[in-house]
């Protein structure tokens, strides 16, 4: 089973959406250059997921559905540069498959101010024991991975240079985008404000954070959008060759259907040379 995530080599193979990262969007558009390019939030109040980011007292807006991914990505490009200065940061979230699970965890199940207040786990410790898990574990019911024979050097990775979770919805998927505005300047707390995670192998809500505070301190990744199973991130450069290595296996602690789903060789070198040529990262988890 493929996600979207293959379908952008052959959706976007010309577009001209080259950024050098996430952090920064270059030249800031001119207003001018804003109308043409269709940037202007629609009013969201009303819709399903409105109602729910009414609940959670967030400000939002609806993002024009006839955007194409690139363009999204683009308006959120934008969106981290004045969230600096204004002190929010900005989250693409859509609420993809699990929309009605999604919206049942929101208004029922969650409380952002008590995980707020709780004290994040250490991200990369969280990793770590991950990893050992992955490899020693004693469990039975578990399987014990060998990650040297996952490993095909021949094997080449994508490039990511749009958030390609919300291909499907370009394609005709039923589904709203909205950007969200989390009323925070530590970009790892909007997946406590937003609420994800907790599912199969997803790491709870505050190991989630634990791990975006970690990659946010080492990589500069921040969390970009969240869309039901889906979660993706923006970093400004890519990884450095001599740390993709170390890299993917983070990954793969945090989501092995990285490797194992959203990959064609179900390799760590696939991932590698993802990682290292990408400013975007994408998760799923099945």
């Amino acid at each position: 089973m493929r996600k979207s995530l293959f379908l952008a080599l052959f959706l976007f193979a010309v577009a001209s959406v080259l950024f050098s990262g996430c952090g920064s969007s270059g030249k800031k558009p001119s207003n001018e250059e804003s109308k043409k390019t269709g940037f202007e939030l629609l009013d969201g109040k009303g819709t399903e997921m409105g109602k729910v980011f009414d609940k959670l007292g967030l400000e939002y807006g609806l993002v024009d559905g006839m955007l194409k991914p690139d363009k999204i990505t683009e308006l959120f490009l934008e969106e981290i540069e004045k969230g600096k200065l204004e002190g929010y940061t900005p989250v693409i979230v859509a609420p993809g498959s699990l929309g009605g699970s999604l919206l049942e965890t929101m208004l029922e199940e969650y409380d952002p101010a008590e995980l707020l207040k709780a004290e994040l786990p250490d991200g990369k410790e969280w990793i770590d024991s991950r990893l050992n898990e992955y490899q020693n574990t004693s469990d039975p019911s578990l399987e014990r991975f060998d990650f040297d024979k996952m490993r095909d050097d021949s094997a080449e990775g994508e490039e990511l240079t749009h958030f390609t979770s919300l291909d499907i919805i370009s394609e005709g998927g039923d589904s709203d985008v909205f950007l969200v505005k989390v009323p925070t300047d530590k970009p790892w707390e909007a997946v406590l404000y937003i609420p994800f995670g907790g599912w199969n192998a997803c790491p709870e809500p505050l190991e989630m954070a634990a791990v975006c505070k970690y990659w946010y301190e080492k990589y500069g990744a921040q969390p970009a959008v969240i869309m039901g199973d889906q979660m993706e991130f923006c970093l400004p450069p890519p990884v450095p060759e001599n740390e993709v290595r170390e890299a993917a296996l983070e990954h793969f602690a945090f989501c092995e259907d990285r490797v194992f789903q959203c990959t064609w060789t179900g390799t760590f070198s696939e991932l590698e040379d993802s990682i290292g040529k990408s400013a975007i990262w994408y998760f799923w988890w099945d």
